[in-house]
């Protein structure tokens, strides 16, 4: 659902248990794309998790590192299986009062309408020297009914994406697409998913978390992912 400022809820509930039953391998590469780059977290990092959902990637991260991150969520139903997980959540930055070393944020900013104030609030509630890292949805000619139907505003390109990002006063270290066989499959998916009410079925999950994403990897390190791909992946400092 596209948020707005006084939004309380999300209708994407069954999106987001399918992303983690389905695509349990592509939800693992996300959390090591993160932490390739922080090789040295601390025991005692304070980590947030912006637009945690239901806590996928959150409990990915914590098996990996023990770090339990501060979720940030607004719907009803996403925070109760937050609860049962045992994650701490806030529905806002602003609740927040210790300042974070992390914060990772994973296809959520696009469903947001004024997220250059969020990369603002994100800014201060990071300390001097902390890591924002995010993983969007990119280009605009990818985009099809199914963006329409989970609520995007809209999809990523990376110097209008960085020029946001430096105007809150963050200094990039990185920025390169991800999952560079996804945009081809993205492209396909423009013309099989034309209207929003379709969905992508369980098996068609499947294939790309097994099938598909392994030699996305593979052509990314090979370099294929500063050329192209299906998402973008930004980590900017604090200085």
């Amino acid at each position: 659902m596209k948020q707005k400022n006084n939004l309380t809820t999300y209708n994407g509930f069954q999106e987001l248990l399918d992303i983690e039953n389905y695509l349990g391998n592509y939800n693992d590469y996300i959390v090591n794309l993160f932490l390739n780059n922080f090789t040295s977290i601390k025991s005692d990092s304070n980590i947030i998790d912006f637009g945690s959902g239901i806590g996928t990637l959150s409990y990915i991260l914590k098996t990996k590192t023990n770090l339990s991150p501060i979720c940030i969520e607004i719907d009803c139903q996403n925070k109760k299986v937050l609860s049962d997980r045992g994650f701490k959540y806030f529905n806002n930055l602003k609740q927040i009062k210790k300042k974070a070393d992390f914060l990772f944020s994973s296809n959520v900013l696009e469903h947001i309408e004024n997220d250059e104030l969020v990369l603002s609030e994100i800014f201060s509630i990071l300390k001097k020297g902390g890591y924002l890292f995010l993983y969007l949805p990119a280009h605009d000619h990818l985009w099809t009914g199914l963006d329409d139907k989970v609520g995007h505003y809209r999809r990523y390109n990376k110097k209008q994406l960085l020029k946001k990002i430096t105007n809150c006063g963050f200094v990039i270290e990185k920025c390169h697409y991800a999952d560079s066989i996804g945009y081809f499959l993205a492209l396909l998916t423009k013309f099989m998913l034309p209207e929003p009410n379709k969905s992508i079925q369980p098996i068609i999950l499947k294939i790309y978390n097994y099938i598909f994403l392994p030699f996305s990897k593979i052509f990314d390190s090979l370099g294929f992912k500063h050329i192209i791909g299906k998402n973008i992946v930004v980590l900017a400092k604090k200085i």
